[in-house]
Formats: structure tokens, C-alpha cells, sequence
């Protein structure tokens, strides 16, 4: 899994290149960017279900990274976009801990408000696909057997849940950032968004269904920090 984002941003660049070759350059704008940020997963029934199994509750902010690109149409004033995110956190009270992670990837259509050579104003609505998952206790005491690991089963507690949600958002950037060749290349903005799950979340471990979950998902509030470069 650590793997994933360095694989994912690396098929991001050979995508970018070749969609930034095709087309004329005057007729749309191509960004590749990177992205910093904060998501707020909905976890508040999945927390109370934890909690009344005796386990630390979740985190419900965490950092979130990222990578994408997005092209600018200026003749029908519309926007793609593809993004990828991630966010992982672990959270450690007393001898409790346990580890939360959420990715998703998929793509978006703007309309481009304002796009005036100085600021990028653009609404956007799309599909992403979200992968889920976490460990109740994601540790265990030093010099533990192998056996006795076995036979606890908190450790073992790994549930995740996949899904399709809807992404609503709004992108403002300025760009270009000074008169420097590589400031006229050059893009820095901010995201704000919603994702919201598409049907009802089904969990599972190693696999095997499991019924009567909460209603929490990966979805939920998000803001990102981009810094992008127009191919």
C-alpha cells in the first residue's frame, strides 16, 4: 500500500504528457499538480460502534496528500480534471491505538467561471472511487509471542470498505506567479469539497462480508493546497 501513491502520481505524469502533446496549446490549458491538504472521513457512527466495543475512537481530521492534472477549455469554458488523494492516521492513547486509512481516485467536469489569464474560478461535480479501511488496535506490546498474537484477536480487527462517491467542489488558483520563466508556468490555488457516498457502505474482513455496519465511509469535508505547473 505505502507503494500506491508513487505509482499512481507516476501514471499521472506519462498521462500528462501525452494528453499536454495532443490538441493546440492555444486552444486549452494543461496542469499537472500536486496537492496538501485536510480530510474530515465520516466517521462518527463507525466511532460510536468502536467505542462500544471498548476500542479508541478514531481520529477525525487527518492529513491528506495527493497528486493530478486538470485541462482548461477556454472556447466551451469547461474543466477536467483527474485527482488522486490519500489520508492516513494513527492515533495512540495509553496502551490503545489504532490506524485509519482512506484513498480515492477518479475524475471531475467544471465550469469555468472565471478564467482571465490571472485567476482560475471553478465549480466541479464527479465520481471518485474510495478504498477504506482500518485497524481497531494497531499495535501490540513489546516481546509479545507469535503464538500469543495469534490468540488476541484485536490485532487481527483489519475492516475495510470500497466504494463509488460523488465529488463536489470548488477550485480557485492564480497563476502565473511573477514575470520568471518558471513563475509563468507556475500554479497555486485551493480545493474545497464534499465526497459523498454513493449507496450504503458495505464493510468486510479478509474478504468475508460483514453485516449491519455503520454508515460511515471515507467521504466527508476536504481542503487541499495545490501547486501545479502548466505543461
Amino acid at each position: 500500500m505505502k507503494s500506491i501513491p508513487s505509482v499512481v502520481f507516476g501514471l499521472l505524469l506519462a498521462a500528462g504528457c501525452v494528453q499536454a502533446q495532443s490538441g493546440d496549446s492555444s486552444k486549452k490549458r494543461f496542469y499537472l499538480h500536486t496537492t496538501l491538504g485536510f480530510q474530515a472521513p465520516e466517521v462518527a457512527e463507525l466511532n460510536a460502534r468502536v467505542g462500544e466495543g471498548g476500542y479508541l475512537k478514531f481520529n477525525r481530521i487527518h492529513f491528506s496528500r495527493g497528486a493530478g492534472f486538470y485541462t482548461l477549455f477556454p472556447k466551451v469554458r469547461l474543466a477536467s480534471m483527474f485527482t488522486f488523494s490519500t489520508f492516513s492516521g494513527t492515533r495512540n492513547e495509553g496502551n490503545a491505538s489504532n490506524w485509519l486509512r482512506g484513498t480515492s481516485a477518479g475524475t471531475t467536469l467544471g465550469v469555468s467561471v472565471l478564467n482571465n489569464g490571472k485567476l482560475q474560478l471553478i465549480p466541479y461535480g464527479g465520481v471518485v472511487y474510495s478504498w477504506f479501511g482500518m485497524r481497531v488496535a494497531s499495535s501490540v506490546p513489546g516481546n509479545t509471542p507469535f503464538t500469543g498474537y495469534l490468540s488476541g484477536p484485536s490485532n487481527q480487527h483489519h475492516v475495510s470498505a470500497n466504494q463509488f462517491m460523488a465529488n463536489f467542489g470548488l477550485h480557485l488558483a492564480k497563476t502565473p506567479l511573477g514575470n520568471s520563466a518558471i513563475g509563468q508556468q507556475l500554479i497555486l490555488g485551493f480545493r474545497g469539497g464534499y465526497y459523498l457516498p454513493l449507496g450504503a457502505t458495505a464493510w468486510k474482513t479478509n474478504d468475508a462480508p460483514l453485516r449491519e455496519g455503520p454508515a460511515s465511509s471515507a467521504g466527508g469535508l476536504y481542503v487541499q493546497l495545490i501547486v501545479g505547473l502548466l505543461q
